[in-house]
């Protein structure tokens, strides 16, 4: 099975940053309201992954424009980032819906 990988349908690298920028954007939005209504316990948590929402909105808005013998180091580093941010958002909402 191939590995999923950022780039599902987008075939430009600035394509797939902006989509990556987006999600990062609507998850950061989320988890802040989340965090209003009854993610207190999780404020740990919680913070981590609004900071990496953060980290992989500011490095996919910077491969956007970018030079292109950076394109491959920044899509790398955004499918890391996305990765520890699923992990995080997989945390809180188990614990959530427990």
């Amino acid at each position: 099975m191939k590995a999923k990988t950022l780039r599902g349908s987008a075939t430009r690298p600035r394509d797939v940053f902006r989509d990556a920028e987006r999600r990062a954007v609507t998850l950061r939005k989320l988890l802040k309201k989340i965090e209003q209504g009854k993610g207190r316990e999780l404020r740990g948590v919680m913070d981590d992954a609004a900071k990496l929402a953060e980290t992989i909105e500011h490095v996919a808005r910077w491969g956007q424009t970018c030079p292109a013998v950076d394109v491959v180091n920044v899509e790398f580093q955004v499918e890391a980032f996305t990765s520890l941010l699923e992990g995080k958002v997989d945390q809180i909402f188990c614990v959530l819906m427990s």
